[in-house]
């Protein structure tokens, strides 16, 4: 049963279009839209992400006051210290996410994607 239906949907994708079919997943080239859809979503999650970014340059005098720090301190801890954790906890992360990523199966890797945004 299941098998016969993926033998034929592996069959129907690769005879609707297999030129410039450079993606491929689990030996099937992608179709067009699938490549289009896939990107949007990369870049839609990728823009989300990294969106946060600059929020905390044009507030670092505001959060100085908030806090009480002088400008010696606002410049150490808002602008080096902070910015020191982000990079090494997203450093981590990447490690680790990257090391599970290349051991899950490629059908798991969208809820590794998932979980990852999550967090």
């Amino acid at each position: 049963g299941i098998e016969l239906c993926r033998y034929n949907i592996t069959k129907m994708r690769t005879s609707i279009s297999t030129q410039n079919s450079e993606i491929i997943e689990d030996g099937v080239p992608l179709t067009q839209e699938e490549r289009r859809w896939t990107i949007t979503l990369y870049s839609l999650a990728t823009i989300l992400l990294f969106a946060d970014q600059n929020l905390l340059a044009p507030n670092l005098s505001a959060i100085a006051d908030e806090f009480g720090f002088d400008d010696v301190e606002r410049d150490a801890k808002l602008g080096g210290e902070i910015a020191l954790a982000f990079f090494f906890m997203g450093a981590a992360a990447s490690f680790i996410v990257g090391y599970l990523a290349d051991y899950i199966k490629a059908t798991n890797r969208s809820s590794l994607f998932g979980v990852t945004i999550f967090i």
